[in-house]
């Protein structure tokens, strides 16, 4: 076949993959994660034979889709795999960024990891590395995040990280809180990660009642529920959130002594 034919070939399959492994994340977050998994990792195979053939950007899509893989595999309980997967995919991304110390992708791709790496160290019971990652990830995130008009990942990574360690050691908690506002600012708070993330800042720093307000916001920006469908990992998690701010704020004010 003739070296077009060939191209066009390669880029249909590197193509179906990456719509595979997409459906296979889609389906996760509506609450269908059945087979999942295994189409991700279908998907990774492709996208490994296309670089081993130095299709242009099958690398950084196999990277990718072990960050798909892990986010899956956090969600239905396999924590273990899951640490597994997204160590593989900072690894391919650091491997790309010392090939191209100058690309913003790359800069963008290891950030985002790096935030579901600290995640997973936590939830895989490994505090010392889940904190020395934050403290390095803090670091390089910082001017990025803080930078004039920053990218909105940079930013909200940013704010993860620091609203995600407690306690805090990278921040106060009034810092965190400032940080976590400048986001939900630049997302003219209309967005649900944001607005949750301030959620929890506020948590972090014993104002409860605002946590709670801004959560029932962040849960007010969601996409409407389907009746026909289950609900969607991300209300899940939302719903979860704001019933345990509201349980805190519940004994809060059951402990507060009479006037």
């Amino acid at each position: 076949s003739s070296p077009t034919r060939r191209s066009s070939d390669l880029t249909a399959r590197g193509r179906l993959a990456l719509s595979k492994e997409r459906l296979a994340w889609f389906a996760t977050l509506a609450g269908e994660p059945a087979g999942a998994e295994d189409a991700i990792q279908e998907s990774i195979a492709i996208y490994q034979q296309l670089a081993a053939q130095s299709v242009p950007g099958e690398r950084r899509e196999a990277a990718m889709a072990y960050k798909t893989l892990a986010e899956v595999q956090k969600r239905i309980g396999r924590k273990k795999e899951a640490l597994a997967n997204c160590r593989q995919s900072l690894e391919s991304s650091k491997a790309m960024q010392a090939e191209s110390p100058q690309d913003d992708q790359t800069k963008t791709d290891i950030a985002q990891e790096t935030v579901l790496l600290v995640d997973l160290l936590r939830e895989n019971g490994q505090p010392d590395e889940a904190r020395e990652q934050t403290k390095r990830a803090l670091a390089d995130l910082k001017p990025l995040a803080l930078a004039a008009n920053p990218k909105r990942t940079y930013l909200v990574d940013y704010v993860a990280l620091l609203v995600g360690t407690a306690p805090a050691p990278f921040a106060t908690a009034e810092e965190a809180i400032k940080f976590a506002k400048t986001a939900v600012d630049f997302m003219k708070g209309a967005d649900p990660e944001t607005l949750d993330l301030l959620a929890k800042a506020f948590d972090r720093a014993g104002r409860v009642a605002d946590a709670v307000a801004v959560e029932q916001k962040a849960i007010a920006q969601l996409p409407p529920l389907d009746p026909g469908r289950p609900m969607d990992q991300r209300r899940r998690e939302l719903d979860e959130t704001l019933a345990t701010l509201q349980a805190k704020a519940a004994k809060a004010g059951a402990k507060r002594p009479t006037q």
